[in-house]
């Protein structure tokens, strides 16, 4: 039998600029934990460390400008094959 990674379940980073945790429904992360929990192992956190870990896929919910020095960091991780999601809001809009 040949089984390839298909079964492992893939490492999934979650950064956020700020998160509502009186209105949970309005968090920019709720709606992507909800769809990825059963099939994904999420993180969440800055991006710094998220890089660090190495996921499969990095999700940036509702992210304004990112710091030079982060900006350089996800760049090179998507060059060396990273995958980036990012979902547009409020702060991604306005800059």
């Amino acid at each position: 039998i040949l089984l390839d990674d298909i079964l492992s379940r893939r490492q999934v980073a979650l950064v956020t600029g700020a998160s509502d945790k009186a209105a949970p429904l309005s968090d920019p992360l709720h709606y992507i934990r909800q769809a990825l929990g059963p099939a994904a192992n999420l993180s969440e956190g800055a991006l710094a460390p998220m890089l660090a870990a190495k996921p499969d896929a990095i999700i940036l919910a509702d992210m304004g400008t990112l710091p030079p020095g982060d900006l350089n960091a996800l760049e090179s991780w998507i060059k060396s094959g990273g995958l980036l999601i990012r979902f547009a809001g409020p702060r991604m809009t306005q800059n």
